[in-house]
């Protein structure tokens, strides 16, 4: 009668070692997913911390660009309201006029010279009032649009345009230049008068607020770009518009340089026009 017994004792024992074996094999396979799940929350978590990094860099680029023109800006409105004296400028002296194509500007600045551009239609005498106002304000504000520059190194070109069609670059870009791209076999007149196409009437909004144009293609060249804009007003006179450009490549390295695992980075505007895609897709 023991004999039967062993062999039931023996059934019993192999029963519970399978019992045990099933159970650990659950437990493994429970301890495989819960560490499947920290190191995928451990992976999310990389991805956010790079994308924030990465994201904050981009808002820091994006406020110092409307912080730099809004400065600009400022110091402009100030010299118009007569709040700040206007400096006097040994510019003027400099401005050279062109008869054959009716405007002047400075010259091209030798060597290493960071200086922009100062240039306008027409001749320097016998102007009305609004042209001497403008030429003060552009001679003034001409130091600022190099130092907004070097605030904010995104920013490619800075200019302020008045409706007297004045203006002043950085950096330097030759009025032969500003022609050929923009009214090629024209005048800087015609130049001039195709300068706000891509505003699409923004300027004249009446809250006077600054604004992002949508992405327009560079005449000059530079490609896709968008640019920050604020207009100036002297008292209810719209007087002119104050910019800076930003070129989508700058964009494209910046999602070039987001760490993260396989997948696309985009950066649209409020348009859902896509601005730009480590995917590479054309826009």
């Amino acid at each position: 009668m023991r004999a039967p017994e062993k062999r039931s004792l023996s059934l019993l024992t192999s029963g519970q070692f399978l019992a045990a074996l099933a159970l650990l094999s659950a437990c493994t396979l429970v301890l495989f997913l819960l560490e499947f799940r920290r190191e995928k929350i451990r992976a999310l978590e990389a991805v956010e911390s790079s994308l924030t990094e990465r994201l904050y860099a981009l808002e820091h680029t994006v406020a110092s660009t409307a912080g730099s023109v809004t400065l600009v800006r400022s110091w402009a409105g100030s010299i118009l309201d007569g709040d700040v004296e206007a400096r006097r400028s040994p510019l003027p002296g400099d401005l050279a006029y062109s008869p054959d194509g009716d405007y002047f500007e400075l010259p091209e600045p030798g060597g290493t010279g960071r200086r922009g551009n100062i240039l306008g239609v027409g001749p320097l005498e016998g102007r009305e009032h609004p042209f001497y106002r403008d030429l003060n304000l552009i001679l003034n504000v001409s130091p600022l649009l190099a130092a907004a520059q070097g605030y904010s190194p995104a920013i490619i070109h800075s200019y302020l345009v008045t409706n007297t069609r004045l203006s002043s670059t950085f950096p330097y870009v030759p009025a032969s230049v500003l022609i050929a791209n923009a009214a090629p076999g024209g005048t800087l007149r015609q130049a001039f008068d195709v300068f706000y196409d891509p505003h699409a009437g923004q300027h004249l909004n009446p809250r006077r607020s600054s604004y992002w144009t949508d992405v327009y293609r560079d005449r000059s060249g530079e490609g896709l770009m968008v640019t920050y804009a604020a207009p100036i007003y002297a008292d209810d006179e719209h007087v002119g518009l104050l910019a800076a450009d930003i070129t989508l490549a700058f964009l494209e390295r910046f999602v070039e340089q987001f760490a993260g695992p396989p997948g696309r980075f985009i950066i649209a505007n409020g348009g859902a026009q896509v601005l730009a895609d480590s995917g590479g897709a054309s826009r």
